[in-house]
């Protein structure tokens, strides 16, 4: 007995349509192109940065520019000197800024040596000295090797000796039978002439 063969299954897409569906998947919604929202990120990536940033060096302005200073009264620091020999001079009217941060009395070796730190009316930072010992020790000691000298100028009677340090800061220096005196830090030169004045 002979089967009568069926007919070829049709081409699937031909049965697609005569079921009445369709083979072609929706169409997906366009995307923005990738250079449009690249400036965009790139300033709010840099907007997370800045801002921290910035903000630390305000609240850092801040707290560091009305601080007040840390004085100290240095006339203890004479009277043991003066006790130990040593009549040093100390400042007198001196304007308002000159803040006295440091001062100590040591005596080693025969020699006695005053020493009184100042923040000035700028900002900067000096060092008033007074020895007994010998000059060319104390020049060392405060003022290193190679301190070059750049003149000498007379400030109410005494003639000091002006020098630039190997560090490039200014310095004042005076000598005599009894003492040597030395003014010297990051301070301007007319800071340092102008607390030289006030010694007498």
């Amino acid at each position: 007995m002979v089967t009568a063969t069926r007919p070829a299954v049709a081409a699937r897409g031909a049965v697609g349509q005569d079921c009445g569906m369709s083979s072609t998947a929706a169409p997906a919604a366009p995307s923005r192109p990738r250079g449009d929202r690249r400036p965009r990120d790139m300033v709010i990536s840099l907007a997370v940065l800045l801002v921290p940033i910035g903000a630390f060096f305000l609240l850092w302005g801040f707290l560091t520019s009305d601080q007040p200073v840390n004085g100290v009264d240095p006339r203890p620091a004479y009277t043991e000197a003066e006790g130990l020999g040593l009549d040093a001079p100390a400042p007198e009217g001196l304007p308002d800024g000159w803040d006295p941060l440091s001062a100590q009395t040591t005596q080693g070796d025969g020699a006695v040596t005053l020493r009184v730190g100042y923040q000035t009316p700028s900002g900067g930072g000096m060092q008033y000295v007074a020895g007994d010992g010998l000059a060319e020790e104390i020049l060392v000691a405060e003022l290193r090797d190679g301190p070059r000298p750049t003149g000498a100028v007379t400030l109410d009677g005494r003639e000091w000796m002006s020098y630039l340090t190997v560090d490039g800061n200014p310095a004042l220096v005076y000598t005599d039978e009894s003492m040597t005196l030395v003014v010297h830090g990051d301070a301007s030169m007319a800071e340092l002439e102008a607390f030289a004045k006030a010694l007498g």
